[in-house]
């Protein structure tokens, strides 16, 4: 359950282990460390967490779009509901009108005054007829009475009566044109609007009622638009949640944060591997941002100034300390140690420290050695030997059994 880069770097040094911890940058340097401890599982959670954050910031750019048009709807309506009230504006005369109000019941009006009106105008000739008849009459009745003889001067004799009872029969014609007018005027119909304005009157009542639905367009339009923000309100929130998460499962976050907890423990191990390398003339202490504070005699010196044996020696202890990381997080832990040249460029007061080292590691691990230093080989004299062979491209193993050489 170790990754082959985590398990060559805990158990491999040397020559088969390129990591160089202190020529990484400070994000490679946390990478190294998270492969260490083991908390891959953090960067697969942040993958979802960008994931879902993806998602809610796609449904809020798909929500601006939707808003985006409904607004442009809402401008479009509002252009028409202003044209309409105009409108509207221009035919305020008939804003009383009914709205039963039909185009036959106005004809059938008109109709009935017009016939109404055609009647009294003949009636009102035929009194104007009557005046003229009755005036005549008694004109004539007068001129009668006082006619004389031209001869005898005395009163000319008339049918006075016979003039008297038709003069009397027009003023009863008179008077029947008369009542006639009086009730054909009483039963003239008001006229809300004239056939001729009608069509006026209709495009009006078009014109309320469709400025009625798109008011209520809009209005419903408006209402879509408020549910979208408050979707949208918590989508963001979301958002911004899983924006926290992203940034708390990063290197900047809670992998910071182990590292800052683990710091303490990790330059104990990397000193205590140093103190046998170097014989206690080197110390190293990562910060924060791990970068590192090397110190030889009390002296700060920058690591780019050491030497290659000295680099090799604060590099091995590193590595050894970064191996002590995975006491951390695996239960079980490899108990197998290869050390591959390790010696290259070391001094043999480095390679006595290494010794002393590997006595100590021996306590709890199986260590392998493969090395061609005399000094280190010296110093293992009595340690169990592994010969390997190499002959015409073809490597074996040589081993003593009994006095005896087997070739395996």
């Amino acid at each position: 359950n170790t990754n082959y880069k985590v398990m060559l770097s805990s158990m491999f040094f040397g020559q088969s282990n390129d990591l160089n911890f202190l020529d990484c940058n400070a994000d490679d340097k946390r990478t190294v460390i998270r492969n260490f401890l083991n908390v891959g599982d953090l960067f697969d959670m942040r993958d979802k967490i960008k994931a879902i954050k993806s998602e809610h910031w796609q449904s809020m750019k798909t929500i601006d779009a939707v808003v985006a048009e409904t607004e442009n709807q809402i401008a479009k309506l509002d252009v028409k509901l202003h044209d309409f009230n105009e409108a509207k504006a221009r035919f305020s005369e008939f804003s009383g009108i009914p709205e039963d109000l039909t185009l036959d019941g106005i004809l059938e009006v008109e109709k009935w005054n017009l016939d109404n009106k055609l009647t009294i105008s003949r009636r009102k000739s035929d009194i104007e007829e009557t005046k003229m008849i009755i005036k005549g009459f008694t004109r004539d009745l007068h001129e009668r009475k006082n006619r004389l003889c031209s001869t005898c001067k005395q009163s000319v004799p008339f049918n006075k009566g016979k003039i008297e009872k038709a003069l009397e029969g027009y003023v009863d014609v008179l008077e029947c044109h008369t009542k006639t007018v009086e009730i054909l005027e009483s039963v003239i119909k008001p006229v809300v609007v004239s056939s001729s304005d009608f069509s006026k009157y209709l495009q009006y009542r078009e014109l309320c009622n469709t400025s009625d639905n798109f008011s209520e367009l809009k209005l419903e339009l408006q209402e879509t638009i408020s549910e979208k923000q408050k979707e949208k309100d918590r989508h963001k929130l979301d958002y911004e949640v899983m924006r926290f998460w992203e940034k708390a499962f990063s290197e900047q976050g809670i992998i910071k944060y182990i590292i800052k907890n683990v710091l303490d423990y990790f330059n104990e191990r990397c000193n205590y591997y140093l103190s046998y390398l170097t014989n206690t003339n080197y110390s190293i202490q990562f910060d924060e941002e791990l970068g590192e504070k090397i110190e030889t005699n009390g002296r700060l010196v920058a690591y780019i100034s050491l030497s290659g044996g000295e680099k090799r020696k604060i590099n091995l202890a590193v590595t050894l300390g970064l191996k002590d990381l995975l006491l951390l997080t695996d239960k079980s832990h490899a108990d197998l140690l290869f050390f591959d040249e390790v010696t290259e460029g070391i001094d043999p007061e480095g390679v006595q420290g290494l010794y002393d080292l590997l006595l100590e590691i021996k306590k709890t691990k199986t260590v392998f050695i493969i090395t061609h230093n005399k000094h280190l080989k010296t110093l293992l004299d009595s340690a169990k030997r592994v010969t390997i062979i190499k002959d015409k491209g073809t490597s074996t193993i040589q081993k003593k059994n009994n006095g005896k050489s087997n070739t395996k």
